[in-house]
């Protein structure tokens, strides 16, 4: 290959080399080594920031691989919110004992997993992206290997995302056996001649679409493939669960969008109402759940359920205005769940971390700034205006109506009704209950930044959304 022929992948080949960089020279229990490892993360994802300007604006074929404007948008994002989560994980690591450079190789290896992800241009680089950023998922999950909880999450991630990664190759073999490619564009080629022959859709071909989606819709906890959530939020160290409920999703909404719209693109009257029924399901499965939750995690699981399902709305459309409706729903959500982790994870008393609801009494009395970065980031999450989850939800739910999906839209707008109620019930408990007021005084400065930027970002979105609204629509133009 010759280099120029490279220059499109080198923020993919730089985290690579950088990932193995901090493997040799900062991984170990020493708490200075595993700062050094914290800032060459840090670093290297800034670079790799960098590096994308290359290229931009246009669209670069490799074997097997294909960078795009949709893919370096997709992949910013990403990049912007690994540094920020390369921040926040170290007070609770070592609070725990378990700081160590491990951790940050495996979030750089996760970053490039999903980067493969989104670039792939064929079955066999999808699966290769796909599974470089489980594993290394599986491993963060069970982090805290002498904790009982941490092992047990990764344990059940690992059965059953391997369960979901069996099904999800399983349906891309029949994909091939039927089309005879790996490609997407032979894949669509195949599936068009397919149905071009004038014979009755191919049941093989229905099985293996149903199955590749069932693996994807896994990823993004769609309900009914949502039942690993609520326990692996939970049991997983707080740091790694914030990783968990970002960046995976973004990869999970990236992937969805890319197989629907160019190897299964001339089956959108088949994986339109599919995909219709599925964010229904899950607005008010993850919204209802939601309600009787009395741990923060275990809420913010069901939480995140009821918002893939809100942003699958946007997918359900099938047009322009509801893909980036959806991208800019999932932007302005990492950016949401970013603030609210950084507030938790300052969150202490008598050195014992906060988990259940009802110890935030008191909270507005004695820290009101975290208690209002709290509460807006998940009145955001309801879409409440003024913040950037209302017009999140506005696009999406405008993109549905122009597409026929009123029925649709009137269940978001009931299970957005919901996450008020359970918002609600948080501003009570922080405000009006009584209880145990002495916090930890401790909050750290990168936890402060980023919850303080969470915050700004959660307020600027919806004071100015049209620079990303601009973005993300140029990021799908080139499908439609």
């Amino acid at each position: 290959m010759e280099t120029i022929q490279l220059l499109p992948i080198l923020p993919e080949i730089f985290l690579a080399i950088w990932g193995m960089l901090i493997l040799l020279f900062a991984t170990g229990t020493s708490a200075q080594i595993a700062n050094r490892a914290m800032v060459m993360t840090f670093v290297g994802l800034f670079i790799a920031l960098g590096l994308q300007w290359e290229g931009i604006g246009h669209t670069d074929t490799l074997p097997l691989l294909k960078v795009d404007t949709f893919s370096r948008f997709v992949g910013g994002i990403v990049l912007i919110g690994g540094m920020g989560l390369s921040l926040i994980a170290r007070d609770f690591l070592t609070r725990h004992q378990y700081h160590r450079g491990e951790f940050y190789v495996l979030l750089i290896f996760c970053i490039l997993g999903i980067r493969t992800l989104i670039i792939a241009d064929s079955l066999l680089t999808l699966y290769v992206g796909l599974e470089m950023m489980s594993f290394c998922l599986y491993i963060l999950a069970a982090f805290m290997r002498e904790n009982a909880k941490s092992s047990e999450a990764g344990l059940k991630y690992f059965v059953l995302g391997s369960l979901a990664s069996g099904v999800l190759l399983y349906g891309m073999s029949l994909l091939y056996g039927l089309t005879g490619d790996i490609s997407y564009t032979g894949v669509a080629a195949g599936i068009t001649s397919l149905i071009q022959a004038g014979e009755p859709l191919n049941p093989a071909l229905i099985v293996a679409f149903v199955f590749i989606l069932a693996g994807i819709l896994f990823k993004l906890s769609v309900v009914p493939f949502h039942m690993w959530t609520p326990d692996v939020y939970e049991g997983a160290p707080t740091p790694v669960t914030a990783i968990m409920s970002t960046l995976p999703k973004l990869a999970a909404v990236a992937l969805l969008m890319r197989v629907l719209l160019e190897p299964f693109a001339t089956l959108q009257n088949v994986w339109q109402p599919t995909i219709s029924l599925f964010a229904m399901l899950t607005m008010v499965g993850g919204s209802l759940l939601a309600i009787v939750q009395t741990n923060i995690k275990r809420l913010l699981a069901y939480s995140s359920i009821a918002q893939v399902g809100f942003l699958l709305v946007g997918i359900a459309a099938g047009t322009g205005t509801g893909f980036a409706g959806a991208l800019f729903y999932t932007v302005t959500y990492i950016a949401t769940l970013l603030g609210l982790f950084a507030v938790l994870l300052q969150l202490r008393k008598r050195a014992v971390d906060i988990e259940n609801i009802g110890d935030f009494t008191g909270l507005g009395r004695t820290h009101p700034v975290l208690a209002g970065i709290l509460l807006l980031c998940l009145f955001s999450l309801a879409g409440v205006p003024p913040l950037a989850g209302f017009f999140a939800k506005i696009y999406v739910f405008q993109a549905a109506m122009e597409s026929g999906l009123l029925g649709l839209v009137i269940v978001g707008v009931l299970s957005s009704a919901v996450a008020v109620f359970y918002s609600l019930k948080l501003l009570k408990t922080i405000y009006f209950e009584k209880g145990e007021q002495q916090w930890d005084a401790a909050q750290p400065l990168q936890l402060r930044l980023v919850s303080i930027t969470g915050a700004a970002l959660t307020l600027g979105l919806f004071i100015l959304p049209h620079p990303l609204w601009k973005l993300a629509m140029q990021a799908v133009q080139g499908w439609f």
